[in-house]
């Protein structure tokens, strides 16, 4: 793989290349689109759960596991792909985007120059970064990779290399030629029967509807389960009869055929076919992925047979809170768990009640009971002296009740005015934890 070496990957990374050739070697693969800055966070948890589970496996099994990252540099959903959330430096959410321009092509988002759009972009991203920390070091590797960098393809898998390189990584491009080349035999058994892989992931989801669960994916029936790329731009194939049809133009059986061959660098899975094209090129004994991902694998089977390959243990990506640590000392300081940030008014006032007896939940019960109590002492001489009057007591009762507790709601309301303090501390501590 001589992409990894034109990404400056580090030895761990390059042994790892090397013992793809060993006959007994293995793959954990795991994926995504090329975000710019990595995207999401979950890029991130994707291949550091792929490292994890691939030193398990090597320990367990006595033989090499090697963690890959297939970088989906074909996808086309440009939107996907554009933005990166950070915190600013009053700590805020930040959302940083390239121009939507950048996109109107609709070609393949890994194949997008890093022209000054670009640069400008990352200029804005560095500026608004917190001062100290690690941000040098962030600063660094952005730049020095941006530079060395033609495309966004080129940039994420530099970056990414960069941050788990050392741990033994192995970056995979899909849109390259010689993967491509030999993809080309696959390609070809699905143009024996274009509509296969749609027809049993179609079936294969009509079963997991019957049987109560919800189908992750469904296709038009006549959907082929691969696009192709005509002057840059990604393209849905449909089957129309004896032919195919892609963008108003006609193609012919025989002819994607010979364009599978002569130029497969023109063919691109769809998200169904794409997991059959890794693991008819490399030796996956498990997938990582988000939960919407492991969803496809419930409609997969049946295609895995179809093309004669075994389906690959199936792992969800690890999840996590990332807590700071001028977040974590708000959270000592609270006595308060993260999870408790996600409702941050009930939160508030949780933390209200408790610094005052005054605005004790069962302080204010206590005198709704005894009020309703009191007047209800004389419900029975009033019913003795006018028993049309035993409603008005009861409702008079119910009013006091009401007055009582719209006074303790005013209580919390001046009482959340005045705790200006401890409002900012849960903004900061909430905008870490769950920004936006």
């Amino acid at each position: 793989m001589e992409y990894n070496r034109s990404l400056g990957a580090p030895e761990a990374a390059l042994d790892n290349i090397r013992r793809v050739g060993e006959e007994n070697a293995l793959m954990v693969m795991t994926g995504q689109q090329p975000g710019v800055l990595t995207g999401p966070l979950y890029t991130i948890y994707k291949a550091l759960t792929a490292v994890q589970l691939a030193d398990r496996l090597r320990e367990e099994l006595g033989r090499a596991v090697i963690p890959a990252f297939w970088a989906a540099t074909d996808d086309h959903d440009f939107e996907e792909i554009a933005a990166v959330h950070t915190l600013d430096q009053s700590g805020k959410p930040l959302r940083t985007k390239l121009p939507a321009e950048m996109g109107k092509g609709g070609g393949p988002v890994g194949s997008i120059p890093l022209d000054e759009n670009v640069r400008l972009f990352l200029s804005r991203f560095l500026d608004a970064l917190p001062d100290g920390g690690f941000s040098e070091e962030v600063e660094a590797h952005l730049t020095a990779s941006f530079e060395k960098s033609l495309s966004l393809g080129d940039w994420f898998a530099r970056l990414m290399t960069g941050l788990m390189g050392d741990y033994g990584l192995v970056m995979i491009d899909p849109t390259g030629a010689a993967l491509k080349r030999l993809a080309s035999p696959l390609f070809q058994k699905v143009l024996d029967k274009p509509l296969m892989v749609t027809e049993l992931l179609n079936h294969a989801g009509d079963e997991l509807e019957a049987s109560g669960y919800r189908r992750q994916i469904h296709k038009s029936e006549e959907l082929c389960p691969f696009f192709l790329i005509n002057g840059g731009v990604r393209e849905n194939v449909r089957l129309q009869g004896e032919g195919f049809l892609c963008s108003g133009r006609k193609f012919s059986g025989p002819e994607l055929r010979a364009m599978a061959e002569a130029e497969p660098e023109r063919f691109s899975p769809n998200a169904a076919l794409r997991p059959i094209v890794s693991d008819y090129l490399f030796p996956v004994i498990a997938y990582v992925g988000g939960a919407g991902e492991t969803g496809y694998y419930a409609q997969l089977r049946q295609v895995y047979d179809y093309f004669g390959l075994p389906m690959p243990h199936v792992r969800l990506r690890m999840g996590l809170t990332l807590v700071e640590p001028r977040v974590r000392r708000v959270l000592g300081k609270l006595d308060v768990h993260p999870l408790e940030f996600r409702d941050k008014g009930k939160l508030l006032d949780r933390l209200i009640r408790s610094r005052h007896s005054l605005t004790s939940p069962s302080f204010w019960d206590e005198r709704v009971a005894a009020v309703g109590g009191l007047l209800g002492e004389i419900r029975e001489d009033v019913a003795a002296l006018d028993p049309t009057l035993s409603d008005a007591l009861d409702k008079t009762i119910g009013s006091v009740e009401e007055r009582v507790r719209k006074f303790e709601t005013k209580l919390m309301k001046s009482l959340r005015k005045r705790e200006t303090l401890l409002r900012e501390q849960i903004d900061l501590a909430e905008e870490n934890i769950f920004p936006n």
